[in-house]
């Protein structure tokens, strides 16, 4: 089995049902100058699963557009993480309210 055969399986084994058995998918994105696949696939998967998206962001990090229509809400990543706890918490339940 080669590398992207052993990726793939990886994917499907672990990755999809990971987020099939989610209520909402949250992730952190990256900075869009290094296009990390893991971030793209993660989130590939969650929009064909019409997962809710929360989507949390640095301070200064450039959102595109597109990802802008994908993404449910934004959580500002700032020095306390509880306080980005708190805030996706809240985000959580909006969305639930929502739904």
């Amino acid at each position: 089995m080669n590398s992207f055969e052993e990726f793939e399986q990886n994917v499907r084994e672990n990755l999809i049902p990971k987020i099939q058995d989610s209520n909402i998918f949250v992730s952190i994105v990256p900075n869009p100058e290094n296009v990390d696949v893991k971030f793209a696939i993660e989130l590939g998967i969650a929009i064909m699963l019409n997962k809710p998206i929360i989507a949390a962001i640095k301070p200064g990090v450039k959102i595109s557009e597109k990802l802008s229509k994908v993404v449910d809400r934004f959580v500002e990543i700032g020095d306390n993480m509880k306080n980005v706890a708190e805030a996706i918490k809240e985000t959580i339940e909006e969305i639930k309210h929502d739904l």
